[in-house]
């Protein structure tokens, strides 16, 4: 398992091996929201060159709720807030951080996705297209 989910991280650093985004369309979104809900742990990273892959052992986690809330252990000084799915220009999850002095926006593109595992880019202050090739990227995990 340990190797299947390298290789995979791997192969996402030479491939842009996003979700298809044929329609801006209600079904589309639904279904990518409904498939990014649930708690994730960042397990590994991989910077700009595969010798750059590293598997981290206490990472951040972020739980996605189907109200469209989530907590995160990502930001410091943020607990969480709201979320939304973009599926134009790209499959992107707008985070919107709070705490009591005010709110942060960010996006993380979803690169690939399965239904135990899960790599982003990092947080951009923009959203992303899918043909976008960017090569360090987070792998998470869903956690029970």
């Amino acid at each position: 398992m340990k190797n299947l989910l390298t290789l995979s991280f791997i192969s996402i650093l030479f491939l842009s091996v996003g979700c298809s985004s044929s329609d801006d369309n209600n079904s589309d979104a639904a279904a990518f929201l409904q498939q990014i809900q649930g708690k994730w742990k960042l397990t590994a990273y991989a910077g700009d060159t595969p010798e750059e892959y590293v598997e981290i052992q206490n990472g951040w986690e972020m739980e996605l709720k189907a109200d469209k809330t989530f907590t995160s252990t990502e930001v410091p000084g943020y607990i969480g807030g709201k979320y939304s799915v973009i599926t134009k220009p790209g499959h992107n999850i707008r985070l919107v951080f709070k705490n009591s002095s005010g709110s942060k926006v960010f996006y993380k593109h979803v690169e690939y996705m399965t239904e135990n595992g899960l790599s982003t880019q990092h947080l951009q202050d923009t959203p992303l297209s899918d043909e976008f090739v960017y090569f360090a990227v987070e792998g998470l995990t869903r956690i029970p």
